[in-house]
């Protein structure tokens, strides 16, 4: 790495100017940059002529730049655009642009640093912090381009005060390249975070580690500046599902499951008891039986069918929209005795039998897509099937019909979830069924919805944040006395990311 200081000072020698509202100057300083491998430099920028460069190589339009001079043994250098865009380095001595992306969530002023820039070339990616504000501008120094010995700058937000609770954790993060201030002289402490924000928070104080592995989400554009992040929190068991949504607050139940994860899935001596599993979230499937001593209380929905009396008003008022919305749902299955049950099942078991399958095989069979007695959701009252008027067969075809893709869109928020998704067999036990849903409520089906989890996925996240509430009760990075009073569910501001990253990391 040390071989590679030099030109990576010709990365490092960037300056941005507010297009028609920066004066042209000889130099700005002193800067500090903290390197890949944790070490850091102080330097000043010189400028040796402004220049005008494409904004990318097919557009037209052009931006001002610094040319700067970053390596005096050296013909060669770097000129970026501001932060807000993508856009390419041009390299003199080799004569070729580089495409390279600013990361936006590390400061809004292209004319300061507080602006992380990943750097392709020769092969590698390198990834340059200059976290820190650029002071006033100065007179030409000859000695620019030379490390500055002079003291570390200080970090100052006047909306953080010397006492608060945050302050050595914002320091602390803002020192390591962790994060910035929204402003040159403000943090916004109670601003809150997204979930992208907060992956890559974690990811930077981790090192900012190359993903090793594919990007598993659907919705994830390696264009966004949370990317890597994201795909590394996926490869390190942080996150799950299909799709990430960085834009979303940062719950605080996620982020100190995030750091428990990060820390290694540490065991807490003490077990927190104080949470019960509510009605909605039963969980029933081929390794869950219902309780023995379940019961239930039906309420009527129409056409012969019943579902549980607590969630009955939430299946009509979807139905009735779905048809507002010039969909034709109907009900084809609802609540189900185990009587009923095990009529449906066994008649299967008989349909295979005297197709000359042994009776294991045709058990085994059936059960994949027919729940044995005891392991249905329709037995709960909590499960119905519902098909488009148009399609009666239960199916894949299903899946293309109008009311079905309304369903999908749209359940989530009457607190329903299509319950056996098309990639999570191994883990629901029963196959793709795009007609069979599921109540659990608001809160959960949101959450399921945003991620493309399934239910057994988001139970295992609830059981993961009581064990990661204890341990960072345990280990003081929260003050809470319990999992309830963690207050979970709440969003995370930036002061509380930061003071429960610095506590549980520095």
């Amino acid at each position: 790495m040390k071989r590679y200081v030099v030109s990576i000072l010709a990365v490092l020698m960037a300056v941005m100017l507010v297009i028609g509202t920066t004066e042209a100057v000889d130099s700005y300083g002193p800067c500090q940059v903290t390197l890949p491998d944790g070490s850091r430099v102080t330097f000043r920028l010189a400028k040796t002529e402004e220049c005008t460069l494409p904004l990318d190589p097919s557009s037209e339009e052009t931006v001002q730049v610094l040319r700067v001079a970053p390596d005096c043994s050296t013909d060669e250098f770097i000129s970026l655009v501001p932060y807000h865009w993508s856009g390419d380095c041009y390299r003199a001595a080799e004569e070729e642009l580089v495409h390279f992306y600013a990361d936006e969530a590390l400061g809004k002023y292209f004319d300061g640093g507080n602006i992380l820039f990943r750097h392709r070339g020769g092969g590698e990616e390198i990834y340059i912090m200059l976290d820190v504000p650029l002071p006033e501008i100065g007179p030409t120094q000859t000695e620019s381009l030379l490390p500055d010995t002079s003291e570390n700058p200080t970090f100052a937000f006047s909306d953080v005060a010397a006492g608060a609770y945050y302050a050595d954790a914002v320091n602390w993060a803002v020192e390591r390249g962790i994060t910035t201030g929204t402003t040159p002289d403000t943090f916004s402490p109670d601003t809150v975070c997204t979930l992208g924000q907060a992956v890559t928070f974690l990811w930077r104080a981790s090192g900012a580690p190359e993903p090793t592995v594919q990007n598993p989400f659907s919705n994830l554009s390696p264009d966004l500046y949370y990317a890597k992040a994201a795909v590394w929190a996926y490869e390190k068991g942080m996150v799950s599902g299909s799709k990430f949504n960085g834009n979303l607050p940062c719950s605080r139940s996620s982020m100190v499951t995030y750091l428990w994860k990060m820390a290694g899935k540490p065991q807490a001596s003490q077990t927190i008891t104080d949470v019960e599993q509510p009605w909605n979230l039963l969980l029933v499937n081929p390794w869950n039986k219902i309780p023995n001593n379940f019961t239930v209380s039906l309420s009527s929905v129409g056409g012969g069918h019943s579902v549980d009396s607590r969630c009955a008003d939430a299946l009509s008022q979807m139905l009735n929209d779905c048809r507002s919305a010039g969909m034709s749902p109907v009900i084809c299955s609802s609540y189900r005795t185990e009587e009923k049950q095990s009529t449906l099942f066994y008649d299967r078991v008989a349909e295979y039998v005297n197709q000359g399958m042994s009776r294991d095989e045709a058990e085994a069979l059936t059960a994949q897509s027919t729940a044995v007695p005891g392991t249905s959701e329709h037995q709960t009252g909590l499960a119905v099937d519902i098909v488009d008027n148009h399609n009666w067969n239960l199916d894949r075809s299903q899946a293309s019909m109008p009311t079905q893709q309304w369903l999908m869109k749209h359940s989530w928020e009457y607190g329903f979830i299509l319950r056996y998704p098309d990639d999570k067999t191994n883990l629901t036990g029963i196959i793709y069924e795009p007609w069979h849903y599921r109540y659990v409520g608001k809160e959960a089906a949101k959450s399921i919805y945003e991620q493309g989890i399934c239910l057994e996925e988001y139970l295992q996240q609830m059981d993961e944040y009581e064990q990661a509430v204890a341990w960072a009760m345990e280990q003081k990075i929260t003050t809470s006395t319990s999992s309830t009073a963690f207050l979970p569910n709440e969003s995370c501001t930036r002061a509380q990311i930061v003071t429960f990253l610095y506590r549980s990391i520095a």
